[in-house]
């Protein structure tokens, strides 16, 4: 059960948006400076994003329910590898190796009405790359390996895992800086508690392996109240998952949103759909705003 991350970054090793943010500042300063990590602070916090909502789930039965979501991320540590510009020769490609650490989570006050983790726990190792490439323009590629421990709301499903992930993106300057994300990862997941599970298999929870692949669209609008619109449809699938697990409907699952950024950090947003430990689609709408602490 699990809705929509402060700012859609949903149990991910990669948060895009932020991968969005830095290629948007590279692109308008013609990649010609290093991308502002958090350089500079002397705090090891880089950012606390706080946002507090309002969800109502589909089930005819159910009532809205106050939440409060929550991103917090320590600052990188990068080492920037991008060679000197010299001036009358193409500005070089960005490049950068970084270690993050992240935390995101919301918790509501009604269990059904949540479709994200109560907690997700991550740390990751990246390499970054932006830059020009003939005719396509500007595009990113972000290579990762990382680890991460979620919980469900509740106590009940918890998993850790390791992921090795790659990032692909394109900016379109034309289209006020229109971007399209696109991430595939392979995950080994161990599953701490799982109940849907053991049910069919037993309590015997081994390991296994599952893909997870992610689309995201983010569109600038700026123009009146409304700031942004991004939609992000995610799928997950077990890698030769037991007929059991098939059966019972447990192997894979998918979650679709869309996001409306609107001014002085309000948002609406609509989710439908579920994470993996979920056991039912189910839709939410979502009323909330969203602060950075920093």
């Amino acid at each position: 059960m699990k809705s929509f991350n402060t700012i859609f970054a949903v149990a991910l090793v990669a948060s895009f948006p932020a991968m969005a943010d830095e290629m948007a500042e590279a692109e308008k300063a013609k990649l010609s400076t290093t991308i502002d990590l958090g350089k500079g602070k002397q705090s090891w916090l880089d950012k606390l994003t706080l946002t507090p909502r309002v969800l109502q789930a589909s089930d005819a039965n159910s009532s809205p329910s106050l939440g409060l979501g929550y991103t917090f991320k320590a600052k990188p540590v990068v080492k920037d590898m991008t060679a000197d510009a010299v001036i009358g020769q193409p500005v070089p490609a960005t490049k950068q190796v970084a270690f993050e650490l992240e935390a995101s989570g919301l918790y509501a006050a009604k269990i059904e009405a949540n479709q994200s983790k109560l907690i997700d726990l991550s740390s990751s190792g990246s390499w970054l790359w932006i830059g020009e490439i003939g005719p396509v323009g500007t595009v990113f590629s972000k290579t990762s390996f990382g680890a991460a421990y979620s919980r469900e709301q509740g106590g009940g499903e918890r998993e850790s895992r390791w992921e090795v992930a790659q990032g692909l993106g394109k900016i379109f300057p034309s289209l006020n800086y229109t971007q399209f994300l696109s991430r595939v990862a392979l995950a080994n997941v161990s599953p701490k508690a799982d109940s849907a599970r053991k049910s069919v298999i037993g309590t015997d929870l081994r390991d296994y392996r599952r893909w997870d692949g992610e689309i995201v669209l983010i569109v600038p609008v700026q123009k009146g109240m409304l700031q942004k619109i991004e939609l992000n449809h995610r799928e997950f699938r077990e890698v030769s998952a037991p007929g059991a697990v098939k059966s019972a409907g447990l192997d894979r699952s998918r979650l679709s949103s869309v996001y409306f950024g609107l001014d002085k950090g309000l948002f609406v947003a609509f989710s439908r759909g579920g994470l993996p430990a979920d056991r039912k689609d189910s839709s939410v709408l979502q009323l909330g705003w969203s602060t950075n602490i920093e």
